[in-house]
């Protein structure tokens, strides 16, 4: 699950955590895109085909309606058991929050579905006052609720989170949350990890998705597009290595620099440029995969732990240059 948690540190404002941040350039810099479709049309079919199955295009793979339509089902009927068990209230909406891949718009068809739910102040207090893990107690709580809407479905807890796993492979990922009020800026969650004897943890949605989102709208949509690309190559050619997607978003976040698609079918750099980019940008900061040094997420600026996703993330930045 790609969520908040991340590994709990918060980097306050810190020159680091800023420097990471703002990487727009200033507005005398141009800001370019390396290809557009209609320019690609020109090149041989052998290259042509080639190069787009490894590049980054315009709108590519973006969820199916009918997938969406059946996720939007599933969580609200989601919603709604948990709302009726912890809020007396039917509604199918409030209390609960994408968050993940899906929940920052960079989610791919094969991507699990995170939900954060909120739940009342007082539970929290009923759930930290059990002696001994009460963070598992809670998760327990959960299941039970989502079970009695879905009895004949996969649903177990999985440390910090709920897991509902359908026949037809859609994956709910739901994180039982308490809403922390904030003076600056986005409230934060703090959630349960049932791991090491139990925890509670924070985590700040709604700052990362506030953050990529427009870093996505000044790049005519080249960060979400870029996010998904990398996902999709992870999913299907390197399935035995892990590259979180926390990891992805911030990474590119951070490396996407100036870069924006251009408009009017109009190319300003040549095809791959971009790519090899984004593989420079990858071996300065992390030394050619050396070092797995930490990257800051978006917005929350909480610590991303890159150290087991690495690995993958040069592989398959490396597979987009060929």
């Amino acid at each position: 699950m790609d969520k908040g948690p991340h590994d709990g540190r918060v980097v306050d404002g810190t020159p680091l955590a800023f420097r990471y941040f703002t990487m727009i350039p200033p507005p005398d810099e141009p800001l370019v895109r390396h290809h557009h479709n209609t320019h690609l049309r020109n090149r041989p079919t052998t290259k042509l085909s080639i190069h787009r199955n490894m590049s980054i295009t315009k709108n590519n793979n973006a969820i199916p309606l009918d997938i969406r339509q059946l996720i939007s089902q599933r969580y609200k009927r989601i919603t709604k058991a948990v709302n009726q068990a912890f809020w007396e209230s039917d509604s199918d909406t409030k209390h609960s929050l994408y968050v993940g891949s899906y929940g920052r718009g960079t989610a791919v068809s094969t991507s699990d579905l995170d939900i954060l739910i909120s739940l009342p102040e007082g539970q929290f207090d009923r759930f930290d006052g059990y002696k001994g893990n009460g963070q598992s107690k809670l998760i327990q709580c959960l299941k039970d609720t989502i079970q009695t809407t879905y009895p004949h479905t996969d649903i177990h807890g999985d440390g910090q989170v709920v897991v509902a796993s359908f026949s037809d492979r859609i994956r709910f990922e739901l994180l039982p949350a308490f809403e922390q009020v904030s003076t600056q800026g986005y409230n934060t969650f703090l959630y349960p990890d049932s791991n090491l004897g139990g925890a509670w943890k924070a985590t700040n949605p709604k700052a990362e998705q506030y953050a990529l989102k427009t870093r996505n709208h000044s790049s005519n949509g080249l960060l979400f597009d870029t996010c998904k690309q990398i996902r999709t190559i992870r999913d299907e050619r390197f399935t035995s290595y892990h590259l979180s997607g926390i990891v992805i978003d911030s990474f590119v976040y951070y490396a996407i620099e100036g870069w924006r698609w251009t408009t009017g079918g109009t190319a300003s750099s040549n095809p791959g440029d971009y790519e090899k980019h984004l593989l420079e940008v990858f071996n300065k900061k992390f030394a050619s995969g050396l070092f797995p040094i930490a990257l800051f997420a978006p917005g929350s600026k909480q610590i991303v732990d890159t150290t087991k996703s690495v690995d993958c993330l040069k592989k398959v930045l490396t597979y987009m240059t060929k």
